[in-house]
């Protein structure tokens, strides 16, 4: 485990998914630590924090994503929600 990923996913998480991220998270933490961890860590440490696309890009590219996955399963529609207003959200991205 690298302190500075989690940290850096922590930012990345606040700045693209607010209150709402971070409540997914706790709640995700309390029956499975180490996937919560892991959310943090890689898809907000490492790929929300690369350069190249702005963080709304890359929002638009993961709701298009778990919309496909949403078809199928329903468990996928928070997640697809919380994207798409992160994404939409634009004095929140005017900001960063």
């Amino acid at each position: 485990m690298n302190p500075e990923r989690y940290e850096r996913g922590l930012q990345m998480l606040a700045a693209v998914d607010g209150v709402a991220g971070q409540n997914v998270v706790e709640t995700l933490a309390q029956s499975f630590p180490d996937f919560a961890r892991y959310v943090v860590e890689f898809p907000f440490g490492d790929i929300y924090a690369r350069n190249g696309l702005g963080l709304r890009e890359r929002n638009w590219q993961l709701s298009q994503r778990f919309a496909h996955s949403a078809v199928h399963y329903r468990s996928f529609a928070c997640m697809y929600r919380l994207h798409c207003t992160s994404a939409a959200n634009r004095e929140r991205w005017w900001r960063l």
